[in-house]
């Protein structure tokens, strides 16, 4: 039981780690997180701000990265500008080990090995497409894994 808490604890402290070490510098220097934060504020507030209905039109439809841009249109109107980034880079992130063990618990895998798996996955969501805020593809990853778990449970 205590070697089970002690690697759960080293989990969420290398994921604490990594988000620090982000929220460290002010700017957040992901490549195209100001173009995602301009979208899903224009999505977000073009209701509220005539200025923005002169310059902007949303028009729903069924593409891959709806969801994640009404999603961070959300967090925009619940939270300040920089705060609503952090938080959606923050869920990007952490939403592939958090779906991957989601898989490892649906399909009742030994927790050694999914700690491993997860520890692992957490390495992995420090990539590219991340460090590059393509973080409707982050955050779908997470959402893929869940839904294959679901899959398997039917």
């Amino acid at each position: 039981m205590q070697n089970r808490n002690l690697r759960g604890a080293i989990i969420l402290l290398i994921a604490a780690l990594y988000i620090f070490s982000w929220l460290q510098d002010g700017t957040m220097m992901f490549i195209d997180l100001p173009n995602h934060t301009a979208r899903a504020y224009a999505i977000g507030h073009l209701n509220l701000d005539p200025s923005l209905q002169e310059r902007f039109v949303f028009t729903p439809s069924f593409t891959s990265y709806i969801g994640g841009d009404l999603f961070f249109a959300v967090l925009l109107l619940l939270f300040p500008l920089a705060l609503g980034s952090k938080i959606f880079v923050i869920i990007s992130f952490l939403s592939l080990p958090a779906g991957m063990a989601y898989l490892l618990r649906s399909i009742r895998a030994p927790r050694e090995q999914s700690d491993i798996i997860i520890l692992l996955s957490l390495f992995l969501a420090a990539n590219w497409f991340l460090l590059s805020a393509y973080l409707n593809f982050c955050l779908g990853l997470g959402i893929s894994l869940v839904s294959l778990a679901w899959a398997l449970k039917l």
